[in-house]
């Protein structure tokens, strides 16, 4: 914590004070780039000691620069080289370690500003700055347009929900009900960290044992559904028939018992972080409403079948989570953690979330209960959801990334979206790539039942 602490200050006042420092920069190294446009990459640090990279095209800049979060680690890609060979310039730094007090957006946030000014240096001021990124990257890439507004022109945030909370809050629903449903006795929250690899195999051997009777596939389905979980999330297997309600809660079923071993630990190393305390909550949900009116249209029909087949009581089970003993937070380990990450819903400007729909860390219904805050504070037209029918954890195509960026480009040229419709998309990044199939869709998102936004306070229940 006090190392934490001691970076968060090193970096406000290295932004206060407007210091530019490049130490040990690298040799300058063109490299190959998409349509032969050559590209120059230079290397520094911050004055924090955080290193920052830039990629500059030799020729044909466009003017717009690029800022991603694990740009250092992750800027050497197909998407990258493509917009390097439509004139884009990128630049970013890499992700803290948790044991340094990682995924911290302010501290994120404020080390891609001073990166703005080292390629301002360099240079010359970009005309226009659009953060792009995935994952925590893409918390950090929405946390800046919100936070520096007059140094973000846009945001593009690839497969990620906005916020820390709303990411793991619903997931915690999830595993909560199977622990209730299922009688699983494991960890969910504040795991200890040892025998964490023997747990994940202990959960998956319960489901399993689950999946084998007909009342076990019923409350998986449930479970899952409970969190709003996505169906889909294993990149290989293909896409499922909704209507196929058997294929449904087998989907379920191989997401719920992967759910542990993708959740518990990025759970404790943010715990961690607080002291060892608890950040994420089930009190106060109440699942009834949530199962009959915040849920996908087949994951609710698939449980309405399996509880029918299985002679279950649907309506019991469901008093029954409503009245189990709830999961309660430390107020404190909350107020820190919502601060590492909190979205004020109330962009000033435009925001683009690219999710694929069988991401197993992302729920596409965290971003659309961004947008429904954002509207209701009047600022929903500088929000736009978009959606890839595809599995595994932030596994775009190329050309649909850079579709994405073209997107956000346009945009804060123009003051205009272009339109987001999924057959406009696909033309779009079939222009890009054609040897690319992209996988745009038109995708149904429930109303989200785990928002939790900058100014939202967690008490206790009595």
């Amino acid at each position: 914590m006090p190392r934490r602490l001691a970076l968060i200050r090193v970096v406000r006042a290295a932004v206060a004070a407007v210091v530019i420092v490049a130490l040990h920069v690298a040799p300058t190294t063109p490299a190959a780039a998409a349509a032969d446009v050559p590209v120059t990459t230079t290397n520094g640090l911050l004055p924090d000691g955080m290193d920052w990279r830039i990629t500059m095209p030799d020729r044909g800049w466009n003017g717009t620069l690029l800022l991603d979060l694990d740009f250092v680690t992750g800027g050497v890609n197909a998407a990258y080289t493509t917009l390097h060979g439509r004139g884009y310039a990128a630049a970013g730094v890499r992700r803290i370690p948790f044991d340094q007090g990682g995924r911290d957006a302010r501290v994120s946030a404020a080390q891609l500003i001073q990166v703005i000014d080292v390629f301002t240096e360099r240079y010359g001021e970009p005309r226009y700055v659009i953060t792009n990124g995935g994952s925590s990257g893409g918390v950090v890439a929405g946390y800046t347009m919100e936070r520096y507004p007059d140094r973000i022109d846009g945001a593009v945030a690839n497969c990620t929900v906005p916020g820390y909370i709303p990411y793991l809050m619903p997931r915690l629903s999830s595993l909560f009900a199977a622990k209730v449903f299922l009688g699983i006795d494991l960890p969910i929250v504040q795991h200890p960290g040892t025998n964490f690899a023997l747990d994940a195999d202990s959960w998956r051997a319960a489901i399993d044992a689950a999946q084998a009777t007909p009342a076990g596939r019923a409350r998986i389905a449930l479970a899952l559904t409970l969190g709003q979980m996505n169906t889909w999330t294993n990149a290989a297997l293909p896409p499922p028939d909704v209507t196929d309600l058997d294929q449904v809660q087998a989907y379920m079923y191989d997401t719920l018992r992967n759910l542990y071993a993708f959740d518990v630990n990025t759970r404790r190393n943010q715990e961690q972080q607080v002291g060892g305390q608890s950040f994420t909550w089930t009190t106060g949900f109440d699942y009834r409403k949530i199962f009959f009116t915040m849920t996908l249209p087949e994951q609710q029909a698939a449980v309405r079948k399996f509880y029918r087949a299985a002679g279950l009581d649907l309506a019991a089970d469901l008093k029954t989570i409503n009245k189990a003993s709830r999961i309660e937070a430390d107020p404190a380990a909350v107020n820190e953690i919502h601060l590492h990450g909190d979205y004020t819903t109330r962009p000033q400007r435009p925001f683009l979330m690219n999710n694929l729909i069988g991401d197993p860390l992302v729920q596409p219904a965290a971003n659309f209960g961004y947008l429904q805050e954002a509207r209701k504070h009047g600022k929903g037209r500088f929000v736009r959801l978009i959606h890839v029918n595809g599995a595994g954890h932030c596994s775009f195509r190329a050309n649909e990334s850079v579709a994405a960026i073209e997107i956000m480009n346009e945009r804060v040229r123009t003051g205009v979206w272009p339109s987001t419709a999924p057959a406009d998309l696909n033309s779009r990044a079939t222009r890009i790539d054609p040897a690319l199939v992209p996988r745009f869709i038109n995708y149904r998102n429930p109303e989200f039942a785990g928002g939790f936004w900058a100014g939202d306070t967690y008490k206790a229940e009595k």
